[in-house]
């Protein structure tokens, strides 16, 4: 009984024909669904943004090195 008494939003309408309902209802299911996929992304975008400038940094020491016997 605990969770079927759990309130289930609302939608209203606000003037939209069924059609628009729909449309409205659709993006905000994408919107969630990119949301979610999203998760961690930046964290993950910059910790491999990090390995690339290390390794930059290595290779140009590597370059420098050769150049410069």
């Amino acid at each position: 009984m605990g969770s079927e008494n759990k309130a289930q939003p609302k939608i209203f309408r606000a003037g939209l024909s069924d059609d628009e309902l729909i449309g409205f209802l659709r993006d905000v299911i994408k919107k969630i669904e990119i949301r979610k996929i999203s998760e961690g992304r930046p964290e993950k975008l910059r910790a491999q943004a990090v390995e690339a400038e290390k390794d930059l940094v290595k290779l140009d020491k590597d370059i420098n090195s050769a150049i410069f016997r």
